[in-house]
């Protein structure tokens, strides 16, 4: 008799915690889960942060299909230093930064990123700081990396991300 009371206590108890626990999963999902990130997330083209120095960043493109290349371009005073990261869906970022150098005469810089790894699909953000002599500013904008369609031909699309070797 004490061990069917004792196994109905126990079997109540699992219970209770599975409901608990399947309850913490959905809630977890909920705000977690990638259609909820896609919904809320808006990709910006140019967003500046602090200004010292004029700074002007800008993407090629607010959502990049995998294995494009994106065109970062940093416009700010001549011949600044500017430093960029990219900031990865996962939260890490390049240590020392994606990029550096100088800008030109004009006060301009270019570079490319190319993205071509499907574990990294999401919504990536670029930060750039210019310094010239004390002063200092910076910027950052975001940017989807979105999966190939489904229906993707070749010579439809510019590229094709090759899944056979």
């Amino acid at each position: 008799m004490l061990a069917a009371i004792r196994n109905t206590f126990l079997t109540g108890l699992a219970l209770v915690a599975t409901v608990y626990g399947v309850g913490w999963n959905q809630q977890a999902l909920r705000y977690n889960g990638p259609e909820k990130v896609s919904q809320r997330v808006r990709a910006s083209l140019t967003s500046a942060i602090r200004n010292q120095l004029p700074l002007r960043l800008t993407l090629s493109d607010s959502t990049i299909r995998l294995g494009d290349w994106q065109e970062i371009t940093v416009s700010t005073s001549p011949l600044a230093e500017v430093e960029l990261a990219l900031v990865y869906p996962d939260g890490r970022s390049d240590r020392p930064p994606t990029a550096n150098g100088q800008a030109s005469a004009n006060g301009r810089w270019q570079t490319k990123v190319k993205l071509d790894d499907w574990r990294q699909l999401g919504v990536f953000r670029v930060l750039v700081v210019a310094r010239l002599n004390n002063r200092q500013s910076q910027a950052s904008a975001s940017f989807v990396l979105e999966p190939l369609p489904s229906d993707l031909q070749p010579g439809r699309e510019k590229y094709i991300y090759p899944l056979v070797p």
